[in-house]
């Protein structure tokens, strides 16, 4: 909960990735001030393709030690896909979770995504690490996200890929998964 207070600086991104694809969007970068946080360079990426339904969401911690830091990497995407929350189903690949009152928490899936009941519209989410995050906040709605524990070595850099995707049902959403397997 500690980046949300930090000043980051922001820049155009335009690179090509391994297969010569080019990716545009913004880079979020913070060296945080908390003394908790100060030996660790953050960055944030979100990126696409044109006119593409597809949003590259990218985490990259570097640490600056020459010692090793522990970091617990959380990330969450609220989407309202033209709706209230009460609208909308949270998908796993084992489960569907209707909205209730209950609050409750599913990590490390492959993939995940939130459906607008009466639409049809759907926010898929996958990474090639997986630890997709499926998360009922109840009658405040639902969300994806990531949530990791990250062991970084001394002066070593980490980075967690995720593809945002968006479509007009969870059948073409699905269609997707493959991203899981695609090589930034």
């Amino acid at each position: 909960g500690y980046l949300y207070r930090e000043r980051f600086t922001a820049e155009e991104l335009e690179s090509r990735d391994a297969m010569g694809v080019l990716w545009r969007g913004v880079r979020l970068s913070v060296r945080p001030e908390r003394e908790e946080l100060h030996d660790l360079r953050v960055e944030i990426e979100y990126a696409t393709l044109g006119d593409s339904n597809v949003l590259r969401l990218s985490h990259r911690l570097c640490n600056l030690r020459h010692t090793e830091q522990v970091v617990q990497l959380t990330s969450y995407v609220f989407a309202g896909l033209g709706g209230a929350p009460a609208q909308l189903l949270l998908r796993g690949p084992h489960s569907v979770h209707r909205p209730n009152p209950v609050v409750s928490f599913i990590h490390g899936q492959p993939w995940g995504s939130l459906e607008h009941q009466d639409t049809g519209r759907c926010l898929l989410m996958v990474g090639r690490q997986g630890g997709v995050s499926l998360m009922d906040w109840g009658q405040d709605g639902r969300s994806l996200g990531s949530a990791h524990e990250v062991r970084l070595a001394g002066d070593d850099v980490c980075e967690h890929v995720y593809y945002l995707v968006l479509a007009d049902s969870l059948q073409d959403a699905q269609a997707y998964q493959m991203l899981s397997d695609y090589h930034v």
